[in-house]
């Protein structure tokens, strides 16, 4: 296990490499436990603070609310997922999803 501050709330958290997906599989005091793709990870460090902030607290809460026979992923979306253009509309550049186990 490696030690990284959790993306979603900052907090001491470990992470554990996942394969098919590759990704990393955190586990956290406060998010409890969750899956992000590299992608994901950076799309959120990379948000101005205020959005930043709130959406992180949406995704930690998620998280904390997932149940015992299931997982919660945050993954880049499939070409066929994206929604919007960047400009008017908001673009999709993440998925986050409780999935059954």
């Amino acid at each position: 296990m490696t030690n990284q501050p959790c993306p979603l709330c900052d907090s001491p958290a470990t992470y554990e490499i996942a394969h098919q997906p590759y990704c990393k599989h955190f586990t956290c005091p406060v998010c409890l436990e969750f899956f992000i793709d590299a992608s994901s990870e950076r799309h959120l460090g990379g948000l101005v603070e205020v959005p930043k902030t709130e959406f992180r607290k949406e995704l930690s809460a998620a998280a904390r609310a997932t149940k015992s026979d299931q997982v919660f992923v945050i993954r880049e979306p499939r070409p066929e997922e994206r929604e919007g253009d960047g400009h008017g509309v908001a673009r999709t550049n993440l998925i986050a999803k409780h999935l059954s186990q």
